[in-house]
């Protein structure tokens, strides 16, 4: 198993990685969710769309999808 640190340097190469160099938001939602995972957490879509994206309490993942395109396009980088 990978030590946390071990995690965390892994995520700077790829932070440094031609595919996340021009992507602020990219880089930090690739951040956030490796220090979710390091806290054992797994949140759930409507978690990332209000503590990640700032979106409001009232957040429907039926009518905005914003959340699932922005890890679809994390998952192709």
């Amino acid at each position: 198993m990978l030590t946390d640190e071990t995690k965390r340097k892994i995520l700077q190469k790829i932070l440094e990685s031609e595919g996340f160099k021009s992507s602020q938001k990219y880089r930090d939602f690739l951040t956030y969710l490796v220090e979710a995972s390091i806290k054992e957490e797994e949140p759930k879509e409507i978690t990332i769309a209000i503590q990640f994206f700032g979106k409001s309490n009232d957040f429907n993942p039926s009518e905005d999808s914003s959340v699932r395109v922005y890890a679809s396009n994390l998952r192709k980088n």
